[in-house]
């Protein structure tokens, strides 16, 4: 009897730890271009930084969505995009969406990104 339970508790760690290793670690996509577990700065429109999350602390990260909190900003475009300035204000980021990005191997990413007060998502969070 004991024995049993001793195989048991073996095979469930085996087969837990396999799944571990399986899977690895959820990155996410600091300043555009550096794979990131739990990034401070996610850079949303890489094309013109016209949208940014920064400062970002995590309460959820690893699972098919994490969560943090921090500041968003994004570009006012008034007068006009290159000159004008930027509206802050305290925001939550939901990451979702994980699956693998072009060029970065067997690394897995969290793709898309929805801030709140903002009305659509993100999506393509993979590096560049």
């Amino acid at each position: 009897m004991r024995l049993s339970v001793v195989t048991a508790l073996v095979c469930a760690v085996l087969l837990f730890g396999a799944e571990t290793l399986a899977s690895g670690p959820v990155y996410g996509v600091q300043s555009c271009t550096k794979p990131r577990i739990r990034p401070t700065l996610i850079i949303l429109t890489c094309g013109d930084a016209g949208s940014i999350m920064q400062d970002i602390e995590w309460r959820r990260w690893g699972g098919s969505i994490a969560v943090g909190t921090g500041e968003y900003s994004e570009k006012t475009c008034v007068p006009d995009c290159a000159t004008g300035g930027r509206r802050f204000h305290h925001a939550t980021v939901w990451l979702g969406d994980i699956g693998r990005c072009s060029g970065q191997g067997s690394k897995r990413f969290y793709r898309q990104a929805k801030v709140s007060g903002v009305r659509f998502s993100f999506t393509r969070q993979c590096p560049v």
